[in-house]
């Protein structure tokens, strides 16, 4: 009989005010190997309420065991949420089976979380199921994707608002997702045409880099049409955000990082169908 290892998420959600139970949001992730269900169930959400430490087993879903760290890694299957990839620069310590991160406060977000998928040498298939239809319409796409992969075009994607189900055929694809990142898309799309590097140079300009109070960009657009500037920081906040009717040519446009504190953002400006991303450093 063929072995094969069978994940079934069940998305939940809860539209309360935040407690100590209940976030806004959360999904719930459940495993099966050989047939067998995996005892501990997984959880993401988020909840403006929250934090993006872990905040304790007395802190959301507290009936299933909150967001309590777990033990060192151990044994030959285990999964968990992790921070290897993603580098959540909190104390996420060993990770969690729960994770409630902060929903910023922003009209429109994304959140990434990093699963560690560890599966012993014994399984050799896998797939995941999920109840895409039971995503909210305000998250306009949740996409999954390989962390083990360098982020580029053999990094597959896969919107599981758009499909129920992802089949690992073989130990290639399993040893492939040990690490999976889900992100989500808070009233905003995903665009898998963002665009970095010379494209990018020659459509977005930072005119001056680092900047300390304002950012002067320039956007080129080869027609007239609406042109949407998003400063994002490093946890997928939106901190600013700019919409312009831009002309064909060179379009400038100035945004305000007088209240940001220093570090690194993303400028991203979206132009027809296509995106453009600058990292944007900010330093007073």
């Amino acid at each position: 009989m063929k072995v094969i290892l069978f994940s079934l998420v069940v998305l939940s959600m809860c539209f309360t005010t935040a407690s100590a139970q209940n976030p806004e949001f959360y999904l719930i992730l459940r495993h099966y190997l050989n047939d067998q269900i995996w005892p501990h169930p997984l959880y993401l959400g988020y909840d403006p309420a929250a934090a993006d430490s872990l905040e304790g087993k007395d802190r959301w879903l507290v009936d299933k065991g909150g967001e309590e760290e777990l033990p060192p890694l151990f044994g030959d299957n285990d999964i968990r949420f992790y921070d290897q990839v993603i580098d959540r620069d909190n104390n996420f310590g060993n990770g969690t089976r729960i994770d409630i991160r902060h929903k910023p406060d922003s009209a429109s977000f994304q959140l990434t979380y990093e699963l560690l998928f560890i599966v012993a040498g014994n399984f050799q298939y896998a797939s995941m199921v999920w109840a895409n239809s039971a995503i909210p319409p305000i998250i306009h796409n949740m996409i999954l994707e390989p962390g083990t992969i360098s982020p580029g075009p053999a990094r597959t994607k896969t919107d599981m608002k758009q499909v129920s189900e992802i089949i690992f055929p073989n130990r290639d694809s399993i040893n492939k997702y040990r690490s999976m990142l889900i992100t989500l898309f808070y009233n905003r799309d995903y665009l898998s045409t963002v665009v970095d590097g010379k494209e990018a140079v020659r459509a977005l300009t930072i005119v001056a880099n680092p900047v300390s109070h304002w950012l002067s960009a320039i956007v080129h657009a080869d027609k007239p049409q609406e042109i949407r500037l998003s400063l994002i920081d490093i946890n997928g906040r939106v901190v600013n955000e700019k919409i312009i009717r831009g002309e064909v040519g060179l379009n400038p446009v100035d945004i305000d990082c007088s209240r940001l504190p220093n570090g690194a953002y993303k400028l991203v400006a979206f132009v027809g169908q296509r995106g453009y991303s600058q990292t944007v450093i900010v330093n007073k």
